[in-house]
């Protein structure tokens, strides 16, 4: 189980991070070794919270990461995501 606590990050590594002004609105951040060491130097703020670290996502087997070219033509012919979002790119371009 993970705790919030105002203690800044130790090791690189994904954590959690919020503002003690809006404890609701949270977010995943990845702190590199020279942003641990910043914040070592820096220390804490009684606004700031962490918790972590948090497990890296994986990557599933067989997903698609879709390549998009700069014109915004889809580029894999057989992806359905490919012809709808080009097919409501056309539409939306005639409207």
């Amino acid at each position: 189980m993970l705790i919030w606590t105002y203690e800044p990050p130790k090791v690189p590594g994904w954590y959690f991070n919020r503002s003690k002004r809006r404890p609701e609105e949270a977010t995943i951040v990845h702190v590199s070794a020279l942003r641990v060491e910043q914040l070592a130097y820096m220390g804490g703020t009684a606004n700031e919270q962490w918790a972590g670290p948090i497990p890296a996502p994986q990557e599933a087997e067989n997903v698609f990461v879709h390549p998009v070219k700069q014109d915004n033509q889809f580029t894999h012919p057989r992806c359905a995501l490919s012809k709808y979002l080009q097919k409501r790119i056309e539409e939306a371009s005639k409207a």
